[in-house]
């Protein structure tokens, strides 16, 4: 175990620097315009400490998250997961179609474009991102969700053991406007194929 806490400390170092030079030159100028971005050692030396999941890392990986730029947000995200994980509380997000109550009321509506409330059941449904290679989640207030998202409810509903007002009607309106949307595509694909061209 004294082995554990002497590498521990050396990656701790590792990163304080990689912290650091990240921001600097060139690689600093990316990452100011790419707040999100994580260099790619301080992304390595992350895995190496959840790896060792040596709790006693968390009063300086506190440090270090309060001595970052206020731009850094996706060192300070990173950096603060893996206190979460340290210490046991790290839960990871779900994924896929899902429904939650949305822990914050900054989120927009993707069908109505109105806020979500905090507290509010919201639909989460996972869609492809503008790069056609990742998902995104588009969340959307639960009737909204039915009209442009019914399959996507349809799983999340299933998923969901929570309360959620009028829930069978639901169940059964968005399995049925699902039905509907599948059908209108395969009529769409069809009627495509059998154009002159």
């Amino acid at each position: 175990m004294a082995g554990e806490g002497s590498k521990t400390e050396a990656l701790l170092e590792e990163l304080s620097v990689a912290l650091v030079e990240q921001f600097e030159g060139p690689v600093g100028n990316y990452m100011r315009r790419h707040p999100n971005s994580v260099g790619s050692e301080v992304d390595a030396l992350y895995e190496e400490l959840k790896a060792l999941g040596d709790a006693a890392a968390v009063p300086r990986l506190r440090e270090l998250i309060a001595g970052l730029p206020k731009f850094a947000k996706g060192s300070r995200e990173l950096l603060g997961q893996l206190v979460e994980t340290l210490e046991g509380r790290y839960v990871a997000p779900d994924e896929g179609n899902r429904l939650e109550l949305a822990p914050h009321g900054r989120t927009a509506c993707r069908g109505c474009k109105k806020k979500l409330a905090k507290g509010e059941l919201r639909l989460g449904a996972d869609a492809l991102a503008a790069d056609g290679e990742e998902t995104t989640t588009h969340w959307y207030h639960v009737a909204c969700g039915l009209e442009k998202s019914p399959a996507e409810l349809v799983e999340a509903l299933a998923k969901y053991t929570g309360d959620v007002p009028d829930r069978k009607r639901l169940e059964v309106r968005a399995a049925a406007l699902a039905e509907e949307k599948r059908a209108e595509a395969l009529r769409s694909l069809q009627a495509g194929g059998k154009r002159k061209r």
